[in-house]
């Protein structure tokens, strides 16, 4: 059992990650650091566990390169990802170790994934459950995999599977594991939900975050050929036929990540995105309420996305008056 832990300057909460997999009990473990080349006192922190842990060093790669360089050392079946400012929940990979022995088929194609606790850069809980309602046991579909994929610390994968599909894609700028789960999905693997509680996941405001990208129009280009290619994969799983669901799903990322690189300012390929959007699902081209789905169709999604970009900033000026 491998646990792979990326950092980049996140001495702030590395030693708690750490701890949170060197008192896993139930498995027989190492633990994977990788650091992306910090410049804090994560290394000093590192170097603290000798042996108990392996280490590697590199220059500022980004995550899918520490990640991978995990993958390389890893030498155990099954894998665990776990970001420097997350903390794995006591017993957990026990757990999914034994959920996935009992569910695991005779080609292996099967990963078991669970669920996350998302708490602030304090500790405190702002989610208790990042999914709310899908049942012990569940096949993930198509759909559920492209709408919401699980969290990177989520899974148990398999050694095997991720080399198999050369692991992560280090031209991503962002969403990285949404990219990897799908090109596993579509490569024909299972993803099976247990309702394990895996780890706590942190969410917090930082440019030294391991997985924090500026959104630039580069990576908006990126990200898009990352979705065909998954459009791509579908088209191959499928044999050139997509169900109406299946393409309303990709249709729906398409026009959620336009109307992100809207707000970023990107009217050029905020446009690319919501045209594509339209060609895989004309009939539902624009995602939201009643209202919003008119006007899009009338005046176009860009118009009224400024517009709705309008009234968010005139609200949130009302809202600092008080």
């Amino acid at each position: 059992m491998s646990v792979i832990i990326p950092n980049h300057n996140g001495a702030r909460f590395l030693r708690e990650a750490i701890d949170s997999a060197l008192t896993q009990v139930g498995v027989s473990l190492e633990v994977i650091v990788v650091d992306d080349g910090s410049t804090d006192d994560s290394r000093a922190i590192i170097e603290s566990y000798g042996d108990h842990i392996r280490s590697s060093f590199q220059e500022n790669k980004g995550a899918c390169a520490a990640r991978n360089a995990g993958l390389a050392l890893a030498t155990g079946e099954y894998v665990k990802f776990l970001d420097s400012d997350d903390v794995l929940l006591p017993q957990v990979l026990a757990e999914q170790v034994a959920q996935s022995t009992a569910l695991s088929t005779a080609t292996g194609q099967c990963i078991v994934y669970g669920n996350a606790v998302i708490i602030d850069q304090n500790g405190a809980i702002l989610n208790p459950l990042y999914f709310s309602k899908i049942q012990a046991g569940q096949e993930a579909t198509a759909e559920e995999m492209i709408r919401r994929s699980p969290l990177t610390s989520m899974p148990l994968h398999r050694l095997s599977l991720l080399r198999g599909v050369g692991g992560f894609d280090e031209a991503i700028p962002g969403g990285q594991e949404y990219d990897l789960h799908l090109r596993l999905y579509f490569h024909g693997v299972q993803f099976i939900y247990q309702p394990t509680v895996c780890y706590e996941y942190r969410q917090h405001a930082s440019a030294t975050r391991i997985s924090t990208k500026r959104h630039t129009v580069e990576s908006f280009e990126q990200r898009f050929e990352g979705y065909q290619g998954h459009v791509r994969l579908a088209e191959g799983h499928f044999k050139q036929q997509i169900p109406e669901s299946v393409k309303d799903a990709f249709a729906n990322i398409f026009w959620d990540t336009g109307r992100f690189a809207l707000r970023c300012r990107h009217e050029a390929i905020a446009q690319k995105y919501f045209s594509r959007s339209k060609e895989l699902s004309p009939r539902s081209a624009a995602f939201g309420g009643c209202c919003y789905r008119l006007l899009c169709r009338l005046l176009g999604p860009i118009c009224i996305e400024k517009f709705l970009m309008k009234i968010r900033k005139l609200s949130d000026r009302s809202d600092s008056d008080f």
